[in-house]
């Protein structure tokens, strides 16, 4: 993509205007600089966008600013989320890319694809995951996690025999934290989709 092509900042907060630092008050800005700390690093260290040259957040990361205790609450969650999991990188990314496949979410899938890369997904894979497929180079248990978060997804609902199968495999630990993972994701779509923020 060239220079020209690249969405200027406003748009890149779709629906919900880009805020600037210097328009932010004392809990909006608490809240940034923590972004700006932590998911800004995180993101640019896996070769994803999550602030604009300028300074202002893009992602998920802009609409917190508009909530912040909201926001600081959700980040704690994310942060324990994170570090007390029971599921290697790889099921992780497969769980976060079916999520976003069935919300259609661009900033979701364009983050994630760069997450999976080095979690050592192929991009056939990745795009299959993106489009809500079956995809190959996934070990078993992979299929699995996916099949079962598009299920839960899309349908609301596990049927009997995935269920059991799903435990089997993650036990009822790995299920509680595939439950949680998918609902921090299924936040973050919301965000986007509701403010239709696109991808860089």
């Amino acid at each position: 993509m060239s220079s020209t092509d690249t969405p200027a900042p406003v748009q890149l907060g779709g629906r919900i205007p880009l805020l600037a630092q210097d328009d932010l008050a004392d809990e909006q800005n608490e809240i940034y600089q923590r972004l700006r700390a932590n998911q800004v690093p995180w993101a640019t260290s896996h070769g994803f966008r999550g602030m604009t040259d300028d300074g202002r957040l893009i992602g998920p990361f802009n609409p917190l600013l508009y909530s912040p205790a909201a926001g600081m609450g959700f980040l704690d969650f994310e942060g324990t989320e994170a570090r007390s999991t029971s599921l290697d990188a790889r099921v992780r990314e497969v769980v976060i890319l079916s999520v976003g496949s069935v919300w259609r979410s661009a900033y979701e899938l364009y983050a994630h694809a760069a997450l999976a890369r080095p979690a050592g997904f192929s991009d056939e894979t990745i795009r299959a995951l993106e489009n809500g497929e079956l995809a190959n180079g996934l070990a078993e248990r992979e299929r699995l996690v996916q099949r079962y978060t598009l299920e839960l997804t899309s349908q609301h609902f596990i049927g009997a025999t995935v269920y059991e199968e799903m435990e089997r495999t993650f036990g009822k630990r790995g299920m509680v934290d595939i439950a949680l993972l998918i609902g921090r994701y299924l936040t973050i779509c919301t965000l986007l989709n509701c403010f239709d923020i696109p991808r860089p």
